[in-house]
């Protein structure tokens, strides 16, 4: 019986942990600038594309 207790102790503690480390984990933001993005002109490239 003492076996269980503490396998089923350990279990709950894991889980716990687990539901911890998501909540923190959940909402994390990266911050980037975004690239300055143009479409060329060039017919060059442009003929590339096709």
């Amino acid at each position: 019986m003492k076996i269980i207790l503490r396998i089923l102790a350990v279990l709950v503690v894991l889980i716990a942990g687990l539901v911890v480390y998501v909540q923190v984990a959940w909402n994390k933001k990266f911050e980037a600038p975004y690239p300055d993005i143009k479409a060329s002109t060039d017919s060059a490239v442009i003929a590339r594309g096709k």
